[in-house]
Order: structure tokens, then C-alpha cells, then sequence
């Protein structure tokens, strides 16, 4: 069976994502697929997703878990819920919590 060789992609951040990861593209002697850095624009649901899957995969990053209950028990809970539902239309979508305690967490709306 032939090998299926992927696209190169580049990842989208969220434009009001505060803080956050950056991604740089991949050195040229990789093999694909290849990451080609990240553009900076205006996500409809998330902080992240690759240009060109933004129907189909989606991140959600937390810093910890203190912002997540923060989403839950405070005036952004609306518009959260509201991200939760768009988020659970969309085949690829995570919810990403970085915390001191577990090095990461991953939750399917």
C-alpha cells in the first residue's frame, strides 16, 4: 500500500488569543508533512486551527484549570457556552488545559 503523504499546513492563532504557544516552520530536511509556521488572524470558534481545516479542527487552550471554572462561574459563561456549541460541531475539536499539575489535558466537548 502506497504511503499517504500529507500536506504541509500552517497553523492559524486566534488574533485575541492573549498568550499562547507560537509555532515556526520546520526545518526543509523533514519529511512531510511539514509545518510552515503561523499567521496570526480572526478564528470564529477557538485559539487555534490550520488554514484551509478551520470546518474541521478547532483547539480551545486553557492555561489552567482556574481559567476554565472562571468560563464556568462568571459573565463569560454565556459566550463560553456558546463556543462549546460551535466547538461541538466541529469533527476535530479540543479542549487543551496546560496546569502545574498535569502536564496536559485533553477534553472533547
Amino acid at each position: 500500500m502506497p504511503r499517504l503523504i500529507l500536506p504541509n499546513y500552517t497553523i492559524i492563532k486566534d488574533s485575541r488569543e492573549q498568550k499562547g504557544w507560537t509555532f515556526d516552520a520546520h526545518v526543509s530536511d523533514h519529511r512531510p508533512p511539514r509545518c510552515e509556521g503561523m499567521v496570526t488572524g480572526t478564528l470564529k470558534t477557538g485559539d487555534y486551527s490550520l488554514v484551509g481545516y478551520t470546518d474541521i479542527l478547532v483547539i480551545e487552550r486553557k492555561a489552567n484549570f482556574s481559567e476554565l471554572w472562571g468560563n464556568y462561574s462568571s459573565k463569560k459563561r454565556p459566550a463560553f457556552e456558546k463556543e462549546m456549541e460551535r466547538m461541538s460541531e466541529i469533527k476535530y475539536s479540543y479542549i487543551i488545559i496546560l496546569d502545574y499539575i498535569f502536564a496536559c489535558t485533553f477534553l472533547r466537548p
